[in-house]
């Protein structure tokens, strides 16, 4: 075990009398449930300062007043908080919560109060998902490959391949004029939890600059479309025509960047965009963020 980690786990409950369980320990962060006589807590860990932001994160929501679970000590690489297995307040959200309609409400007020407050926020340097078309702009290495060499192996069409690569310095500066706020940027039913009359989303380690469809296309993803309206009306807003244009553009970018990067390209979700990504609706959105000089020539 590291030895950082159990100093400060032993400086916090003073007393090295504790029991650990491993929850997780890859790409550089450690979670670990925590049990003394009278606490049981979860601490999380972080090897390197790009999972470390995390804890910047939780202090951010806090800052701002968008309700999370309680934090108990920060470090510079770690943090304490509340386990949510011995909580009062909450408990995990299950699939079945999915089809309850005051659950599915309460995730959308929990998501309009992040998207609301995060405006305010100071946003340089948060993460944003920008990044991933960076790399494929900056055609980082995958495994020693050049990114753009592996989407091109993946997509199988030269031509699709190349008007991607003409397409991205458009397509970076749309997501800037329209990423005003702060996005969770992941999530599932598995990062849910319930309270009385509130939901909320935990695991903040890609909380960052963005625009509020990318969250709502996340959540209208595993809540049932016979709950999509309720979702919606209790958000209070449901006309996305325009951010869900770019969103098919520019989410799909990001889906299959990040199958190549995390070695996932046999997903199903990664299968399917692959497969939306070869459709004459995403070439057509494509085509509009080409830039003006190819535009004439066509």
């Amino acid at each position: 075990m590291n030895k950082d980690l159990l100093n400060q786990i032993q400086d916090y409950f003073k007393t090295d009398k504790f029991d650990i369980e491993t929850i997780q320990d890859r790409h550089g962060r450690i979670v670990l449930r925590v049990k003394t006589k009278d606490n049981l807590v979860i601490v999380k860990y972080f090897e390197n300062s790009d999972s470390a932001r995390e804890i910047d994160n939780y202090k951010l929501l806090i800052n701002l007043g968008v309700p999370t679970i309680n934090i108990f000590y920060t470090s510079s690489n770690m943090i304490i908080m509340e386990d949510i297995a011995a909580s009062k307040r909450f408990r995990m959200a299950t699939e079945d919560d999915l089809n309850s309609a005051e659950v599915v409400k309460n995730l959308a007020i929990w998501l309009k109060d992040l998207h609301t407050k995060g405006k305010k926020a100071d946003k340089s340097g948060l993460y944003s998902e920008k990044t991933l078309l960076l790399d494929l702009q900056n055609n980082v290495l995958v495994d020693n490959v050049p990114l753009q060499e592996r989407l091109n192996d993946l997509i199988k069409d030269d031509n699709l391949s190349s008007q991607i690569l003409l397409a991205l310095p458009n397509i970076t500066h749309k997501f800037d004029s329209v990423a005003i706020t702060l996005t969770h940027n992941d999530g599932g039913v598995e990062q849910i939890v319930v309270g009385k009359n509130s939901a909320l989303m935990l695991d903040y380690d890609r909380l960052g600059r963005g625009y509020p469809f990318i969250d709502i296309s996340n959540a209208l993803s595993f809540i049932p479309s016979s709950l999509h309206n309720e979702f919606l009306a209790a958000y209070g807003k449901t006309d996305w025509e325009d951010e869900k244009s770019f969103h098919s553009l520019f989410g799909s970018l990001v889906a299959i960047i990040t199958a190549i990067e995390e070695h996932k390209e046999n997903k199903a979700w990664a299968q399917s965009t692959l497969q939306y990504m070869k459709s004459d609706s995403f070439k057509s959105k494509l085509k509009s963020f080409q830039p003006a000089s190819i535009k004439e020539k066509r």
